[in-house]
């Protein structure tokens, strides 16, 4: 292209000087004449007065640069001088492409992955190679550590929001009870800073512009914020203060008659006293520590007006005529009984034989309910003594669900359903203790952690009662997947990356590396992952943590050279030409 110039001579008298031209990268300052074939970055000129003239260069685009230069033109003679300076972007027909490929595995073994268009980059004679990228989590099991803070500090002061702040601290100080190692770590990831940054903010040269100008900015500092504050959360005097200032503010949310409302001065809800009472009663079932009873009061108020409400379905049932060997048992009196089955000492103000009554319903028509609700209804038979109907429940259940070797066991739920009942995350995580309870099949539980797990590689659990169903199922129930360490090695053709010679965040076990440019050979589109716990049974093989990860190329292609990559996400354009006449 030629690049030309306009030099006015604004004095009285004729001028003798020269024009000079500097191109720069404008992202690191360093000189590109050379690149851009500039022969003489000088030329001389004459101009009259009140004159002016055009300075002309020849520049050849090299193809290998793609980012923004700064062009400064600079024009003297004798004491005159002046200029002008503009970043421009290089324009081209040829386009970043940035092509990923996931990487898993479920507990110990090898697996091989294919980059198909890198190794066959050697066919092309315009691919351009810029970056190749990998990274990779050990132990994901700890992103649900990394959640609960969410829990703790939302921003809402309703009664369900109140008791999961309670929940969250609780939880967390159960987990650094039961799991040393954890507290250990957290101390660590406060000493170093870069284990508390968001993952989004490591892989900035994944993105195709620059973050700040995403939409997805406010997320990545969202997640950053939110890690920065786990090992605060896991504090044991803040523990301790969160749970008894949260608890007491539970306690002056109750309603005189034990119910709770959705906020402060609402009328009683019977969902909600139901969930609170019942996330009580699952602290209690964990073996947390209730000096004060104060956890106890909680319940022991609240009991007495779910039994009333119970004890009103049944006479209203009366009221009717309703002929009771039909199904009257619904979503509600299956929540109680299962709420019930917690607490198989506490005193009750509602008739036995109504409770016998709804018990009965529940074993007979269990079939007519989704899976959230059959999942209570077998661990509430079960803890009865009644063994048959639960292992038919759970069959039933097992027959239902969809295993895909990747995202492990899951139930498809309504997608569009706004039914407590409904909810995908709970209804998952109430199944996974399910299972854990009533089975010894380990396998599958770790398979349906693996789902729950997987939803969060994408997702933000949406709301604080997902996210403590879900912390709850992945740390208190089937293996203790905090404490897997496994090493991870990840062969790209000839060049082997060990997670033990790599730095890597305590905990997760996150690393990453990257190749630049030339670097990039096509070979290494050949992947071996192998992940290795040291573990000597199969059980202990078995119950190994999932672990995932993924490769990233980046190359430069002509626009009309670009082809599809085989993934798993797969996006079709469609376009319709319409003629008007």
């Amino acid at each position: 292209m030629t690049l030309s110039t306009k030099v006015v001579n604004l004095s009285t008298k004729a001028l003798t000087g020269k024009a000079k031209i500097s191109i720069k990268n404008a992202l690191t300052g360093q000189t590109l004449d050379l690149p851009f074939r500039i022969s003489s970055t000088e030329k001389s000129f004459v101009i009259a007065a009140q004159q002016s003239t055009n300075i002309t260069w020849e520049l050849a685009i090299p193809e290998s640069i793609y980012v923004p230069v700064t062009i400064t033109l600079t024009a003297q003679a004798g004491d005159f001088t002046d200029g002008e300076e503009n970043t421009l972007p290089v324009i081209t027909n040829r386009m970043l492409v940035t092509e990923t490929l996931p990487l898993w595995m479920n507990g110990e073994g090898k697996k091989q992955y294919q980059l198909e268009h890198l190794l066959a980059s050697t066919n092309s004679k315009t691919i351009s190679p810029h970056r190749l990228t990998l990274e990779y989590t050990a132990n994901p099991a700890w992103y649900a550590i990394q959640a609960l803070p969410y829990m703790m500090e939302y921003p809402y002061e309703c009664a369900e929001q109140t008791f999961n702040r309670y929940y969250a601290t609780t939880l967390a100080a159960f987990i650094l009870e039961k799991a040393p190692k954890v507290k250990a770590i957290f101390e660590q990831w406060k000493k170093d800073g870069t284990n508390l940054t968001s993952p989004l903010f490591k892989n900035q040269e994944l993105k195709s512009a620059l973050l700040q100008e995403t939409p997805w900015v406010m997320e990545a500092q969202s997640e950053t914020e939110q890690m920065q504050r786990v090992g605060q959360l896991f504090d044991s005097y803040r523990l301790s203060k969160e749970r008894k200032s949260t608890l007491k503010k539970l306690m002056d949310q109750q309603h005189p008659d034990g119910s709770f409302g959705s906020f402060d001065g609402m009328r009683a809800d019977r969902y909600i006293t139901q969930y609170i009472v019942t996330g009580l009663a699952k602290l209690k079932y964990l073996g947390v520590s209730d000096q004060d009873g104060e956890i106890q009061s909680l319940i022991n108020r609240a009991l007495p007006y779910l039994d009333h409400e119970l004890t009103n379905d049944y006479h209203q049932l009366k009221r009717n005529k309703t002929n009771l060997d039909n199904q009257t048992i619904g979503y509600t009196q299956v929540q109680y009984l299962y709420l019930r089955s917690f607490l198989k000492d506490a005193p009750k103000a509602v008739d036995t034989k109504i409770i016998q009554y709804y018990t009965q319903q529940a074993d007979k028509y269990w079939t007519k309910f989704n899976a959230f609700s059959k999942g209570m209804i077998a661990l509430t038979l079960y803890r009865q003594g009644n063994t048959t109907t639960p292992k038919s429940i759970l069959q039933s259940l097992q027959e239902t669900s969809i295993y895909k070797e990747e995202l492990g066991r899951f139930w498809v739920t309504p997608g569009a359903s706004y039914w407590w009942y409904d909810a995908p995350i709970e209804t998952q995580s109430l199944l996974i203790e399910c299972f854990n309870e009533i089975t010894s099949n380990q396998e599958m539980v770790n398979q349906m952690k693996r789902w729950l797990l997987k939803n969060k590689q994408t997702n933000r659990w949406e709301t604080t009662k997902a996210t403590a169903d879900a912390c709850y199922a992945l740390l208190v129930t089937g293996s203790n997947w905090l404490e897997s360490s496994p090493q991870i090695i990840v062969t790209l053709g000839n060049t082997r990356v060990n997670s033990l010679e790599e730095k890597t965040q305590a905990g997760s076990g996150y690393f990453k590396t990257s190749w630049q440019g030339k670097d990039i050979q096509p070979s290494l589109g050949n992947i071996v992952v192998t992940v290795s716990n040291q573990q000597k049974t199969q059980r202990e093989q078995r119950d190994a943590s999932p672990s995932w990860g993924a490769v990233y190329w980046q190359y430069f292609e002509d626009m009309d050279k670009i082809t599809a990559a085989k993934t798993s996400l797969i996006v079709i354009n469609n376009y319709s030409l319409k003629r008007i006449r």
